[in-house]
């Protein structure tokens, strides 16, 4: 399906809701039902025969099996208790969302609540689920799909295997809510359908599963036990999509090949968790906003990613057949992924926190064994530094370049090895922070501080010539190493400065330059601390002030020598 083509259909579908929600007012009336339910917009379709139940036949299964081709079946509200199965182009359409439940058998695989064997099947407004105590079996979906050209709208789908197993193509499934199901929400292996406006939620595995070139449009997914989206097949248009509070919002991880084999049609209208997706193919000399809730460079040369939060999805960062592109101040937290890299060597990634990712760094090999990723760069030059890795033990005794000289840095001493190519050779002792430093000379510049306490209220004053911040911690030593680019050590303190934790001197201080960046190392007692940066007097304008203060004091202490003889003179 092009498009073009897709975006017809798409406009058909809201049309026909409106015009299915006037014919239920104006004919049926409007009706809802509980726990976040779709309103019912299914049409009342003209054909050459309708058959109504249970007025005509007491069973759904009944007047299917006297329906012909082009026939509609209208349903009454109330319970079905029966295993349906289409095998005839009809419309099958519920009327105050009557329920279709069957149960799942004693032995054996179970059976879907509706299994559709026809193309040109229409089946609307029904509450399709699984009843009953025993236990749900493979096969026990709420809608199985087989065909082509067939509707899926405007039903309620829970407590099934799956909601919808779709292995046709050419359909349209739009406006249901598919919730509570066991495995997927709607799992898709056909190709060329259409998903659009449906809510997808709280189901114990994936919420939609592409394993083919399909369409997802305008749906909700949401708090699904396991991917929000997951995308097996390239060539997927995603307009539109909400995903949030998935364990995993959006997965896709390419397959073996070419470029072409990561194409994808995601546009910035997609968010994860409120932020945007930005699926670059390529693109080059670009940066990356910061507002990014997913970003996938794919063929793509000198991109700058900064200053982004990439949570729960399964890759924070995905890098395919990219180059030159520079990853910084980045979290990566909680992803499959950290950071998902395929066929791309030359990127520079230094200044990033990865906490707690199932693969800090790796691809989809990763999960077979070690993988050997092509070359990339992982920290700068010493005294600067590399990535935090939560999962690294960690010692800081020692500092510079070789870890070999007394005294801590905020440093590993050891190395954080990804593979025989990667290694952080300077990894953090803790998480970094970045903070707006604010333009200077036309640059915005950063300070980022890496501490085993938690910041608060940090401040730098132009006027004060100060920088301000909280550190607080429970126990243990604490420590700081802040990074300052030398711009604004020269421009507040001429390169002249004093570190103070609550007006006292740090516990330890150590301080490094080079060419960009003044970088200070200081320890403190774990508490609550506000941390001073002042400027610090030279010696010389000590002696200076020291002279004139001299003069002033002998010159107080002979004047008062004075009074008192003269005092003693009177007495006499």
């Amino acid at each position: 399906m092009t498009r073009a083509a897709v975006l017809l259909v798409f406009l058909l579908i809201l049309l026909s809701g409106f015009l299915a929600s006037f014919c239920f007012s104006s004919s049926f009336g409007v009706n809802r039902i509980g726990d976040g339910a779709k309103q019912q917009v299914t049409p009342v379709l003209e054909s050459q025969n309708t058959i109504w139940v249970p007025d005509n036949y007491t069973t759904i299964q009944a007047a299917i099996n006297a329906a012909n081709d082009s026939d509609t079946i209208l349903v009454r509200a109330g319970l079905y208790v029966e295993h349906i199965v289409v095998n005839k182009g009809i419309r099958i359409l519920g009327l105050d969302f009557p329920t279709i439940s069957t149960f799942s058998p004693v032995s054996g695989f179970g059976f879907p609540t509706v299994s559709i064997r026809a193309n040109n099947v229409t089946v609307s407004g029904f509450i399709l689920q699984h009843g009953g105590t025993r236990p749900l079996k493979e096969y026990d979906q709420g809608i199985d799909l087989g065909s082509a050209n067939c509707n899926i709208i405007g039903n309620v789908i829970r407590h099934n295997w799956e909601g919808i197993l779709l292995t046709g193509s050419n359909n349209i499934l739009a406006n249901n809510t598919i919730e509570y199901n066991y495995g997927c929400g709607i799992g898709c292996l056909g190709s060329e359908n259409l998903l659009a406006n449906n809510t997808i939620s709280c189901n114990d595995g994936t919420g939609v599963f592409s394993g083919a070139p399909n369409s997802l449009i305008n749906n909700t997914v949401a708090e699904n036990i396991w991917y929000g989206i997951s995308l097996w097949s390239k060539n997927n248009i995603l307009r539109n999509n909400n995903m949030a509070n998935n364990a995993f919002n959006f997965d896709f991880d390419g397959a073996i090949g070419g470029p072409e084999m990561y194409f994808q049609d995601i546009d910035t209208s997609n968010t994860v968790n409120g932020k945007p997706m930005y699926y670059f193919i390529d693109q080059n000399n670009l940066t990356v906003p910061e507002d990014a809730g997913y970003v996938a460079l794919i063929n793509c040369t000198n991109i700058d990613v900064a200053n982004a939060d990439m949570q729960r999805n399964a890759h924070g960062v995905q890098l395919a057949f990219s180059t030159n592109c520079t990853i910084t101040d980045c979290n990566f937290s909680n992803n499959e992924f950290g950071l998902f890299i395929y066929e791309s060597a030359n990127n520079t990634i230094y200044f990033n926190n990865f906490v707690n990712n199932t693969f800090q760094v790796g691809n989809m090999y990763s999960w077979y064994g070690s993988v050997t990723l092509p070359p990339n760069i992982w920290n700068e030059a010493y005294p600067s530094s590399g990535n935090f890795w939560s999962n690294q033990s960690l010692s800081d005794s020692f500092s510079g370049v070789y870890q070999n000289e007394t005294g801590s840095d905020g440093i590993a001493d050891t190395a954080y090895t990804i593979d025989v190519n990667n290694q952080d050779n300077y990894p953090l002792m803790a998480p970094t922070t970045s903070f707006d430093a604010g333009i200077w000379n036309g640059t915005p510049h950063a300070i980022h501080v890496v501490t085993n306490s938690t910041v608060s209220d940090f401040g730098l004053s132009e006027t004060e010539k100060t920088m301000k911040f909280n550190a607080t911690g429970e126990t243990g030593l604490g420590f700081c190493r802040v990074t300052i680019p030398n711009i604004i050590v020269q421009n507040l303190w001429q390169n002249n400065y004093t570190i103070l934790v609550d007006n006292q001197p740090p516990l330890e201080t150590r301080n490094w330059t080079d060419t960009k960046n003044t970088y200070l190392y200081f320890t403190y007692q774990h508490s609550q601390h506000q941390i001073t940066i002042i400027p610090e007097f030279p010696s010389a304008a000590i002696l200076l002030l020291a002279v004139p203060l001299s003069a002033f004091i002998l010159f107080t202490a002979n004047k008062r020598s004075s009074k008192k003889q003269v005092g003693e003179t009177h007495e006499r």
